[in-house]
């Protein structure tokens, strides 16, 4: 609706998310008011942590090689399921 609140991401200093931002903004899309925000630097040390640790899962945190890194780790796991299928696969055969 035109009433609703706008929502956007922003990306401060220090702020572990590169390509979207910890930081939330709310503005009233009448008056482009600040309705509310959510600062990086003003969260608790424990959802700090949870941005940290799902930019580092995501390869985020270390930029393109990070990215490539967890997709070369997940290659792997996938190759590494696959042949070991395939070998209880001809082991029970014989």
């Amino acid at each position: 609706s035109e009433t609703a609140p706008v929502m956007f991401n922003i990306r401060e200093v220090g702020d572990p998310r590169r390509s979207v931002g910890s930081t939330t903004v709310w503005l009233n899309p009448v008056t482009a008011e600040i309705i509310r925000a959510d600062r990086y630097q003003d969260m608790p040390n424990a959802e700090k942590s949870s941005k940290w640790l799902f930019s580092l899962h995501n390869g985020e945190v270390i930029g393109l090689p990070g990215k490539l890194f967890v997709m070369l780790t997940g290659l792997m796991t996938l190759i590494i399921s696959i042949s070991a299928c395939f070998y209880w696969i001809n082991s029970r055969s014989k």
